[in-house]
């Protein structure tokens, strides 16, 4: 786990430094899967060690602003200057980037989520990015290499701002009772998946009908739990919550105006 300490890093050939602070998983990532945490941190781990094609990745992983973002535009604290390319030359071969590199023997090993990572990291007519295509030059069988399999990276259909912890929260809330959830579970998931298989049952709780476990949408704090926690962690000054709440929460209901005013603050 990165500590909550700021690092310093002297900018190359200039002999100044600068402090740049560590990234605060997972609030600053607006990835969606089949990217991972574990793929984000090793980019953070490898941009600061001096790979910067990892460095350029992570601009395009993280929200402007965030102290994740102020690594990356850094170059790993080795630019003084932001907002331009780290990487002067693309990684066209294996060992071109450390990072590239591990995902690159990741999806040799098997992993067909991780080859659909690398496929989607890197520069158009590389080796890595023909590897990743072939699934690791098992062949492709889905469109995504990564469909072929089951598993708990798998399971998840997010798109920015929606993250893991989300999705997690939308499966322990309908499988406590929250019907709104289970709604916007299923709407989350992969096809097939166990937790498909909650959301359509409504968490055990009751029948769908119409196509919906929620018989009311929620309207105003008290009525979801699972909403509540959202508006919780918006409140408390997560704007990333904030923007989930906005663009999850139903037309014209109090939680959609916490939201987009994120809790009263903007």
């Amino acid at each position: 786990e990165p500590s909550g300490d700021a690092e310093t890093f002297e900018a190359a050939g200039t002999g100044e430094s600068s402090q740049v602070a560590p990234p605060p998983a997972p609030e600053d990532w607006s990835f969606s899967l089949p990217v991972t945490m574990d793929e984000a941190q090793f980019a953070v781990d490898t941009c600061q060690a001096g790979d910067l094609w990892a460095c350029d990745t992570i601009t395009h992983w993280v929200y402007g602003g965030t102290g994740t973002a102020a690594i990356a535009e850094s170059c790993g604290g080795t630019a003084s200057e932001s907002g331009r390319n780290c990487s002067t030359d693309e990684p066209m071969t294996v060992g071109d980037s450390p990072f590239l590199d591990r995902l690159y023997e990741q999806c040799e090993a098997g992993d067909n989520r991780v080859c659909d990572v690398l496929y989607q990291s890197t520069p158009r007519g590389s080796e890595y990015e023909e590897f990743g295509d072939t699934c690791g030059g098992r062949g492709r069988t889905e469109f995504f290499c990564g469909e072929a399999e089951t598993g708990a990276e798998a399971v998840w259909i997010l798109n920015p701002p929606l993250i893991p912890t989300d999705g997690e929260l939308a499966l322990e809330s309908c499988e406590a009772g929250d019907m709104y959830a289970c709604d916007k579970l299923f709407l989350w998931v992969a096809t097939g998946s166990d937790q498909e298989a909650i959301a359509l049952d409504c968490g055990g709780h009751s029948e769908r009908t119409e196509g919906s476990c929620a018989a009311e949408p929620p309207m105003q704090p008290g009525d979801s739990p699972f909403l509540d926690t959202i508006y919780q962690r918006c409140e408390a000054g997560d704007s990333r919550s904030c923007t989930v709440l906005n663009f999850h929460s139903p037309t014209d209901s109090e939680y959609e105006e916490l939201g987009g005013s994120c809790a009263g603050r903007c």
